[in-house]
């Protein structure tokens, strides 16, 4: 059976360097890792929703899942901080199947 494809778009941590690496293997997928700055990942999922899953500014998340116009849902994960740092990142995953149509309705609007 082929593997499915999945884009992650995520900063590299030491938390998620594991699966960028390819040391830890996510079953059933193709992962295809892109190391980006939180504020890239950021822009091009809010603005292209080109990633499966993506670390997401979790007000961005908030304000358009309120306005009912996030494709977004999101999972809390912690993917960098410590005791005396911490930090939330909201990794984010979308529906697959509404990839194509969101994309189509995004391009006819523009």
């Amino acid at each position: 059976m082929a593997k499915l494809p999945l884009t992650i778009a995520c900063g590299d941590y030491d938390r998620t360097r594991a699966i960028k690496d390819g040391a830890t293997e996510i079953e059933g997928c193709e992962v295809n890792y892109l190391p980006l700055y939180p504020e890239e990942a950021f822009f091009r999922a809010f603005k292209y929703t080109e990633f499966d899953v993506s670390e997401l500014s979790f007000s961005s998340y908030i304000r358009t899942t309120a306005a009912g116009t996030s494709e977004y849902i999101g999972i809390p994960a912690s993917c960098l901080g410590s005791s005396a740092t911490p930090a939330f990142t909201c990794v984010s995953l979308w529906n697959r199947e509404a990839r194509g149509s969101a994309r189509q309705a995004r391009r006819s609007a523009e």
